[in-house]
């Protein structure tokens, strides 16, 4: 998943000439008389493609360092986090979990930077988790585990460790815990739209032991549109049916007959916030929509 911070460049990289303390959006502007070594070059052209979402010329570029033996400590792990993605994801090329597995793996061995590693181990837990091919949920939780052991997490491993609570199959469910581990994701600077999402859920249905409040879940869920757009699918749904009634859903079977009627009467095609909604009162209800 493609949320990699590019701040992060500015803490980890030691480079052979001197930009450690410039912005990381000045290095095009480095003169031409500074010339870089050719590992410098193929990563930061990797680095930018991934950036601007050409994967492929991201993937021969980190690729490429591989090929040329390349000192491995140099760049944090950047480049092997790059190329687990690639391949986990399918970016700009056929899936391989199992090589973004190894990939995943490798960038977690070879940085010493708290919130890559975090990221990567949050990675491999959801790959662990998630997909058939590899699903290990021993592993899954150990990785989880480990993604939460930093002393500056990722808002993604925190987020996605609330999620791993609330769906109770790698650890016991605990909704309570869950809620306070996307609260914490939300807090970080500049989060992901992702527990900005699930805190409003949270406030719209009253799970666990939150108080309902359409206030605060409108709040989060716009405040989740204006960080991921329309990639936030959670938060533009619930708003829509929220600002349909004019108030929030009496409890799960009401929202999920709002739900229903967002797809069936208004052309909504996000079965999934259904599926997810059913899962933890019926599995066979919730599967049905999955599929």
């Amino acid at each position: 998943m493609k949320i990699f911070p590019v701040i992060l460049l500015l803490i980890i990289l030691p480079i052979s000439y001197v930009f450690s303390n410039t912005d990381v959006d000045q290095v095009e502007a480095v003169p031409d008389n500074h010339s870089l070594n050719i590992y410098d070059d193929l990563f930061f052209k990797g680095y930018d493609c991934w950036e601007e979402y050409d994967y492929t010329c991201a993937r021969y570029s980190m690729q490429a360092l591989q090929d040329l033996n390349y000192d491995p400590t140099t760049y944090n792990g950047i480049p092997e986090y790059i190329l687990g993605d690639i391949y986990s994801w399918g970016y700009g090329v056929e899936v391989d979990i199992k090589l973004g597995i190894y990939w995943l793996e490798e960038a977690y061995k070879l940085s010493d930077h708290d919130q890559i590693k975090s990221l990567v181990a949050t990675d491999l837990a959801w790959n662990y988790y998630t997909d058939i091919a590899v699903r290990d949920y021993n592993l899954a939780k150990e990785w989880a585990e480990k993604s939460i052991l930093f002393e500056n997490y990722h808002d993604y491993a925190l987020n996605n460790y609330g999620v791993f609570l609330e769906e109770g199959i790698l650890f016991e469910k605990n909704d309570e815990l869950a809620f306070e581990y996307y609260k914490r994701a939300s807090e970080i600077e500049d989060p992901a739209y992702y527990s900005l999402s699930n805190l409003g859920r949270f406030y719209a249905l009253g799970l666990g032991n939150v108080r309902k409040s359409k206030e605060k879940s409108i709040d989060y869920f716009n405040k989740a549109i204006t960080q991921g757009g329309a990639a936030a699918t959670t938060s533009i749904t619930y708003l829509n049916i929220i600002n349909r009634y004019n108030r929030l859903p009496n409890g799960i079977q009401e929202a999920a007959m709002w739900l229903e009627e967002e797809i069936h009467k208004y052309g909504g095609s996000n079965f999934l916030i259904l599926g997810w909604l059913h899962d933890d009162y019926d599995k066979v209800e919730g599967l049905k929509w999955f599929i």
